[in-house]
C-alpha cells in the first residue's frame, strides 16, 4: 500500500473494499453472467449454424457494459462528495488536515478502481468469444481499452460536479445530461457544416473545418465502439476516443481539484433538513397565495409528500408546461431538423406531421416511456428522504398504521405522474383510428394471436410492476443506486430468460406460454417484494 500522506484515506479506501466481501461476490456474479450468455450464444451458434456467434456476443456484452456502467456507474460516481455533504461529515474530513487532494483521490478514485476490476474480471470470459467465430483478440483488447477509457471520464465528470452540487441525484442528473448535450452537440455541428458545404459556403470537405464534426465523432464511446465491433477492425487498441477521454478527464479532476475549497466551503450551504418545496408555504397577509399549501386534513403524511417532496400545485404545474414544450416544441423542431439534413427533398413541418395520427404514435409512446421512468424514480425516492433524515421513527409515533403512512406516500408519488399520463392520453387520441383498427384486427384473428396479445400486455404490466417494486425495496438498503441497480436487475434478467427461452421455444405456442410464465412470475415476485419493502419500512424506523 502507498505510505504518502496525500495517499492515506485512498490507501484506507482501498483496505475497506478489499476487506469487504460484496465486491468479490459481484464480480463472481458478472463473470457468471457472461458465461451464462456465452453458452446461450455457443448453443444458438450450433442450432442456426451462425458464423459470427461470437461477434455478436461480444458486441451485446460491450453494449451491456457501456449502459450499467453509464447508468450505474453515474450515481455510484456521483455520490463522492455530496454523500459526505448530505451527512454533513465534510468538515469532519477538513479538520483531519487532509488537502482537497487527499479527499478527492480516497473519494473517488478508489471507486474508479473498483469499477475498473469489476472490467477486468470480465476480460478473460469474455475473449473466449474469439473462439465461437467474427471477432479477433485485437477487437476484444481495443473494445476494454475504449471501455476503461470511458469510466475514467465518466468517473471525473461525475466527480466534477459531486464537488459543485448539494446532492447526489443532482449530480448524478447535471452528469448525465452533460453526456447528452455533448453528444447533441456534435450532431447540430455536423449538421451546420453539412449546411454549409450544401450552399457552398465550405468548399472543401477535406478542410479541417469541415472534417471538424468527424473529428468530434471520433472522441465519442458510440464512434469508437461501431468501428472496433465492426468486421475486419485492424486498428490498435489506442485511438482518439481513448486518448480524448483520458485528456478530458485529467482535466476535469483538476477542475474539481481546483475548485473543491470554494465549492465546499460551508458544505455549499446545505440545510440540516430535507430539501424545501419550490413553493412556499407562507401565508401573505390579507390573502392566500395560489400555490400555497393548504391545510392537511385526514391525509397528513400525504399533504406533507405532495406540497414538501414533490412540490404540490406548482409542480405539476412546472412538468406539464415542460412536456407540452418537448412534444410541441422541441420534438417537431428535431424531426424539422432531421428532415432538412438527410433528405434531399426537405419538406414543410407541416407536412412531416401530416397525417396528424403518426405524431400522435410518438407523443403516446414517448409518454407512455416517461411514465414508466418516473416510476421508477419515485420508487427510489419514496422511502428514501425519511431514511436520510431519520424520521422514520417520528412517523411510527403517528396513530397511524406504518402501512397506512407508506400507501399515503405511494398516493402522493402517484399524482406526480398524472401531467405526463395526460400526454399519454392526448396521443391515444390522436391515433385512436388507427387504435381501434389495430385491436379490431387482433380480435379478429385465431385464438391464439389474441393469447398471444394478452400475454404480452401481462408481461410488461409485470415487469413494471416488478421494476417499481425491486427500486422501491432497494431503495431501503441502499444509500445510492436503487434506480440504477433496479433497472439494470430487470434488463439482464429479462435478457437472460429470453435467451434461455430461445434454446427450448420452437413454436408461437411455446412463445406465448413463455410470455404467461414471465408475467405470472413477475407479479408473484412483485407480490413477495411488496411485504419485504413492509417489513423494511417498519425494521428501518426500528433502527432509528
Amino acid at each position: 500500500m502507498f505510505r504518502s500522506a496525500t495517499l492515506a484515506l485512498f490507501n484506507r479506501s482501498l483496505r475497506e473494499d478489499t476487506r469487504k466481501a460484496t465486491p468479490y461476490f459481484a464480480r463472481m456474479g458478472l463473470a457468471a453472467l457472461i458465461l451464462l450468455f456465452l453458452g446461450m450464444a455457443h448453443s444458438l451458434s450450433g442450432l442456426r449454424g451462425s458464423s459470427m456467434a461470437g461477434l455478436t456476443f461480444f458486441t451485446m456484452v460491450i453494449w451491456i457494459n457501456v449502459v450499467f456502467f453509464t447508468v450505474v456507474g453515474l450515481s455510484h460516481f456521483a455520490s463522492a462528495i455530496t454523500e459526505e455533504k448530505e451527512e454533513m461529515t465534510l468538515g469532519l474530513l477538513r479538520m483531519t488536515n487532509l488537502n482537497p487532494l487527499s479527499i478527492l483521490l480516497g473519494k473517488s478514485t478508489n471507486r474508479l478502481f473498483v469499477a475498473l476490476l469489476y472490467l477486468m474480471a470480465q476480460f478473460p470470459f469474455t475473449l473466449l468469444a474469439v473462439t465461437l467465430g467474427g471477432v479477433a483478440t485485437s477487437q476484444v483488447v481495443a473494445a476494454y481499452v475504449s471501455l476503461a477509457a470511458y469510466i475514467i471520464l465518466l468517473a471525473n465528470l461525475a466527480l466534477f460536479f459531486s464537488v459543485l452540487c448539494r446532492r447526489t441525484y443532482t449530480a448524478a442528473f447535471l452528469s448525465f445530461v452533460s453526456l447528452v448535450v455533448g453528444v447533441v452537440m456534435i450532431w447540430i455541428v455536423h449538421a451546420v457544416v453539412q449546411a454549409l458545404l450544401g450552399i457552398g459556403v465550405l468548399q472543401n470537405p477535406y478542410a479541417v473545418e469541415a472534417r471538424f464534426p468527424e473529428m468530434l465523432a471520433e472522441c465519442t464511446i458510440a464512434f469508437r465502439l461501431a468501428d472496433v465491433l465492426s468486421t475486419g477492425f485492424s486498428g490498435g487498441p489506442l485511438g482518439p476516443q481513448v486518448i480524448s477521454n483520458i485528456a478530458l478527464a485529467a482535466v476535469l479532476f483538476g477542475l474539481s481539484w481546483l475548485i473543491f475549497d470554494s465549492a465546499t466551503r460551508s458544505q455549499l450551504g446545505v440545510d440540516a433538513g430535507p430539501a424545501r418545496p419550490v413553493t412556499s408555504a407562507k401565508i401573505v397577509p390579507g390573502r392566500r397565495r395560489l400555490f400555497a399549501p393548504g391545510r392537511p386534513g385526514i391525509g397528513a403524511i400525504y399533504w406533507k409528500d405532495h406540497h414538501f417532496l414533490h412540490n404540490g400545485k406548482t409542480g405539476l404545474l412546472v412538468r406539464f408546461l415542460c412536456l407540452a414544450a418537448l412534444f410541441f416544441g422541441v420534438i417537431p423542431g428535431i424531426a424539422y431538423v432531421i428532415e432538412t439534413e438527410f433528405f434531399t427533398e426537405p419538406r414543410t413541418l407541416d407536412s412531416f406531421l401530416d397525417p396528424m395520427d403518426e405524431y400522435g404514435w410518438v407523443i403516446f409512446w414517448v409518454s407512455l416511456f416517461l411514465v414508466i421512468l418516473q416510476l421508477g424514480l419515485l420508487a427510489g425516492r419514496i422511502f428514501r428522504e425519511e431514511i436520510r433524515w431519520q424520521t422514520l421513527s417520528s412517523l411510527a409515533m403517528l396513530p397511524t398504521s406504518m402501512r397506512s403512512i407508506a400507501y399515503q406516500k405511494v398516493a402522493a408519488a402517484l399524482i406526480v405522474v398524472l401531467p405526463i399520463t395526460l400526454f399519454v392520453a392526448i396521443g391515444l387520441v390522436m391515433v385512436m383510428e388507427d387504435f381501434a383498427d389495430f385491436i379490431e384486427d387482433v380480435f379478429s384473428g385465431d385464438g391464439e394471436e389474441i393469447t398471444g396479445f394478452l400475454c404480452g400486455i401481462f408481461y410488461a404490466v409485470g415487469q413494471v410492476v416488478l421494476g417499481t417494486h425491486l427500486i422501491a425495496w432497494l431503495s431501503l438498503h441502499l444509500k445510492w443506486g436503487a434506480f440504477s441497480l433496479g433497472v439494470f436487475a430487470i434488463v439482464i434478467g429479462n435478457m437472460t430468460y429470453w435467451m434461455l427461452s430461445a434454446i427450448s421455444i420452437d413454436s408461437s405456442a411455446g412463445a406465448i406460454g413463455m410470455l404467461f410464465i414471465g408475467a405470472f412470475a413477475a407479479f408473484a415476485a412483485s407480490v413477495g417484494l411488496h411485504e419485504a419493502i413492509g417489513v423494511g419500512f417498519k425494521s428501518s424506523a426500528a433502527k432509528e
